[in-house]
């Protein structure tokens, strides 16, 4: 398992009030910007951690208070995982069943205190060896640089409308 590249890296909800000051008229909707911006690198680095098997790295991601509910397309896992405790159950009882897998990054949309996540699982069964490839969707809600939530979606569709966006 890979270890620790960076350190850890957390969304940034500052308040600019220098900058409102210092800079009239748009200044609001620049740091709004280059944190939406910044949310979204962060959620392509958590991608780029499961991909790599990096699990301390992907923790880092994960709030204390975190959950994820999943899709349900997997037989035998839960629908809810609560915690780090929870994420790294998680960790394992997906990469369990696979030979190899990976995440592959369609596409991110900002949505203010969330990002979509648009993707497409490639996996190789470990016992069958078949491949398969999916597209599904997250919609991640971050705090301070970590997911509190991160919920699994079916179809891109219903990722959108569950952050309020339309595709």
């Amino acid at each position: 398992m890979a270890g620790r590249k960076r350190g850890p890296v957390r969304l940034r909800k500052a308040v600019r009030l220098e900058a409102v000051a210092l800079r009239p008229g748009g200044a609001e909707r620049d740091t709004a910007q280059a944190m939406s911006e910044e949310n979204v690198e962060l959620y392509r680095r958590s991608i780029a951690a499961w991909n790599e098997g990096d699990l301390d790295t992907w923790l880092e991601f994960v709030a204390p208070d975190w959950e994820f509910r999943g899709t349900g397309t997997f037989p035998g896992f839960k629908t809810v995982y609560r915690g780090p405790a929870g994420a790294a159950e998680f960790w394992e009882t997906l990469r369990e069943p696979w030979e190899q897998f990976r995440i592959e990054i369609v596409a991110v949309r900002d949505a203010g205190e969330q990002v979509v996540g648009l993707l497409k699982f490639h996996g190789r069964g470990r016992e069958s060896g078949v491949e398969t490839t999916f597209d599904y969707a997250q919609v991640a809600t971050g705090v301070g640089g970590q997911d509190t939530l991160l919920e699994g979606y079916l179809s891109h569709s219903e990722a959108f409308e569950a952050a309020g966006l339309s595709e």
